[in-house]
């Protein structure tokens, strides 16, 4: 879970300002970090699809 939200972050500051990040491999690992002083940015929560009114199927004529 923690690592969806990472990587939702990290997708939202690529797509607004790519200049945003900095990165440094630690340990033969690429990090990417927000510059300090950048606000953070709050992940987007993906939009649930619609549930369907079964109840209104039901009763539809046909």
């Amino acid at each position: 879970m923690a690592l969806d939200i990472r990587l939702a972050c990290l997708r939202d500051a690529i797509r607004k300002n790519w200049a945003d990040l900095e990165t440094q491999e630690v340990n033969g690992t690429l990090v990417v970090r927000l510059k300090k002083g950048v606000a953070v940015i709050e992940p987007q929560k993906e939009r649930e699809p619609r549930k369907r009114n079964r109840q209104a199927e039901l009763s539809a004529p046909e």
